[in-house]
């Protein structure tokens, strides 16, 4: 009977890992039936995409150190820029521009998330968009040792992205993420997050201790910015807005890592 038990266990935990990695990411996964039993906790999985994307920043900051690539600057930071947007198949920049767009309108809270909706991209999420990527690679351009805490942020900013559908209100009430906001688990996910973030904090602080503070405070202040924002304007949290947090939490902690190490 514990053995059964194991194997379901197991089982459910592997399906729901590849359910997150379907829906989060652009790797290819070997196709399971969606169902209430994995899609469950999916948000608990959901940082381990961030775990893939931070172990090949950690694995492309190691070749740079140990090649020729060290005495350049441009093409490891064009590299660091595409990882995450290669792993993720571009899925969280895609609501950064539509909460450009939708931002950009200045329209009521009803029209802001009618734009939101709006598969087509309008000319100030292009502007943003550039703008972003400008902003990613000349500060990735300043990242002149192996970026450890960096490597962090990635399970960082999607345990924070979990804890706020879990406990941030929802915009509406249809969609994804109003499915999962509204689910038995809350607790259990965002207990599970709230866990998760401390354990990161605290091995920040163990080996990275000049950059771990900036980069807390870099969260801490995108989550808080994230919250205000929805709340103001959208009247909640959606899929979009979720996406846009993790774009932007990710370029301030670059920029907080390298304002720290030149001012320390």
């Amino acid at each position: 009977m514990v053995i059964k038990r194991i194997k379901s266990f197991i089982k459910i935990f592997f399906e729901t890992l590849n359910v997150a990695f379907s829906m989060f990411s652009a790797i290819p996964m070997h196709h399971v039936d969606w169902n209430e039993k994995n899609m469950k906790y999916m948000m608990c999985a959901f940082p381990f995409v961030g775990l893939v994307i931070g172990f090949l920043w950690f694995l492309w900051g190691f070749v740079v150190e140990n090649s020729f690539l060290s005495s350049t600057s441009l093409i490891p930071a064009a590299v660091y820029t595409i990882i995450p947007v290669i792993v993720t198949g571009g899925i969280h920049l895609d609501g950064f521009c539509d909460t450009c767009d939708a931002l950009a309108s200045h329209q009521s809270k009803d029209k802001m998330l009618e734009i939101l909706k709006d598969s087509h991209c309008g000319s100030f999420a292009i502007i943003d968009c550039v703008l972003y990527f400008i902003l990613y690679l000349a500060f990735a351009t300043e990242l002149k040792e192996l970026p450890l805490s960096l490597c962090f942020i990635f399970v960082l900013e999607r345990a924070l992205s979990a804890i706020a559908v879990a406990l941030f209100p929802c915009a509406k009430n249809s969609g994804l993420l109003y499915v999962f906001s509204s689910s038995g688990v809350r607790k259990s996910v965002a207990a599970f997050n709230i866990a998760l973030s401390f354990l990161l904090w605290l091995l920040l602080i163990i080996f990275c201790k000049k950059e771990a503070f900036a980069i807390i405070i870099a969260c801490l202040l995108s989550f808080l910015g994230y919250y205000v924002l929805s709340k103001k304007y959208f009247g909640g949290i959606t899929g979009d807005l979720a996406g846009a947090f993790l774009q932007l939490c990710e370029l301030c902690c670059i920029i907080a890592v390298v304002v720290v190490n030149y001012i320390l």
